[in-house]
């Protein structure tokens, strides 16, 4: 039990690039993944290659790994730091979320991981900050909107393959939500 839920999870590492990154046969003028207009993936930047790179001694970065803004050629956002600060809060709530998801996974408690998936990244989680002013959404691009709105979609979607009880299509399902987070991390930054 212990190797099938390892090779789900590696699975899922590896099934989450393949989603992200365009077919190379095509080019990048193909469709992107997840409603991403042709021309925005930018897979082959510095967020894809060399990933590891920048934490050789556990969690501790290095320096001289990081690419300098100007070589960086995924697309600047331009947001306002608290707009940055509660999308980062966000993103932290969705690893968190993800963490528990895999949790539940591995322990079968699949309408756990269903619940869990729609009420903290799902459709029903989208534009908690919109009263704000300062809600992140406001100053995407509207590609960067779409592959947000995507990820919520997955989510979303997730959670309804959850519920069925299978838990191979569940993790099936799942690598499509960590495929939009991989693409939109790739493609975009904001500072």
């Amino acid at each position: 039990m212990k190797i099938q839920y390892l090779a789900l999870i590696l699975g899922i590492s590896m099934m989450s690039v393949s989603y992200a990154q365009p077919n190379m046969g095509q080019g990048m003028s193909s469709a992107c993944p997840y409603g991403m207009p042709p021309g925005q993936c930018k897979m082959h930047g510095p967020g894809m290659h060399g990933m590891r790179q920048g934490m050789p001694y556990g969690n501790q970065p290095n320096p001289q790994a990081q690419p300098s803004q100007s070589n960086d050629q995924r697309t600047f956002i331009n947001m306002p730091p608290k707009a940055q600060q509660l999308m980062r809060q966000e993103m932290l709530i969705n690893l968190t979320t993800l963490t528990q998801i895999l949790s539940f996974l591995a322990a079968d408690k699949l309408n756990d991981a269903a619940e869990i998936a729609e009420t903290q990244m799902g459709r029903s989680a989208m534009g908690k900050h919109r009263g704000t002013g300062m809600g992140p959404g406001r100053f995407m691009s509207q590609s960067m909107r779409q592959t947000c709105f995507n990820m919520h979609n997955a989510a979303s979607e997730f959670a309804q393959t959850a519920k069925t009880g299978n838990t191979t299509q569940a993790y099936a399902a799942l690598a499509k939500v960590t495929a939009t987070c991989v693409a939109c991390h790739s493609t975009y930054r904001t500072r």
